[in-house]
């Protein structure tokens, strides 16, 4: 008799974890594709970001994602960039959160944690974590942007735009 109670306990707990594997799937995928939801972003945004030897704080109001149609997400939110030298914080502006690859302007970015921001000049900076550049990419700006905001993800066709207030660039997911 104990051992079947002992088999019957296995077998519950096994079906608890299948049951809590498939949940945290559907939780991944319950959004369709395209840019999420306010609620769901400021689910998976980290209250702090690790960059150039630091902790910056995030800013979760200023914050967007996108799930691909393979239910891979993409983040990106600003921070305070107030402890970091000017000469960074010129260009860390924010945080980008990729599950998959992410292209700009044709330039493939892996999956990964980067620091992002425009520079002066209008392009579209992208740093590793230790704050080496890896990508720069021409920005455009769009002036008939109504109320923009500091930071949020649109839709543009095929593609999605990651707005700056006016200042943006186009990605896609792959």
């Amino acid at each position: 008799m104990k051992i079947l109670a002992l088999c019957a306990a296995i077998l519950l707990y096994a079906a608890t974890l299948s049951a809590q594997a498939g949940s945290d799937q559907a939780k991944k995928t319950e959004e369709k594709a395209g840019v999420l939801s306010a609620q769901r972003v400021h689910q998976l945004v980290p209250a702090n970001v690790f960059f150039g030897g630091q902790l910056a704080p995030s800013q979760v109001r200023n914050s967007g994602g996108v799930q691909s149609k393979e239910g891979e997400l993409v983040i990106a939110f600003l921070v305070d960039n107030s402890g970091y030298a000017s000469d960074v914080a010129q260009k860390f502006q924010g945080y980008l959160l990729s599950e998959s690859k992410v292209i700009f302007a044709g330039k493939a970015l892996p999956a990964g944690a980067y620091g992002i921001g425009f520079l002066a000049n209008g392009d579209f900076a992208v740093m590793d974590i230790g704050g080496n550049d890896v990508l720069s990419v021409p920005g455009s700006s769009d002036a008939a942007l109504h109320r923009p905001v500091p930071l949020q993800i649109a839709e543009s066709g095929a593609k999605f735009r990651l707005y700056f207030g006016r200042r943006y660039v186009e990605f896609t997911t792959e």
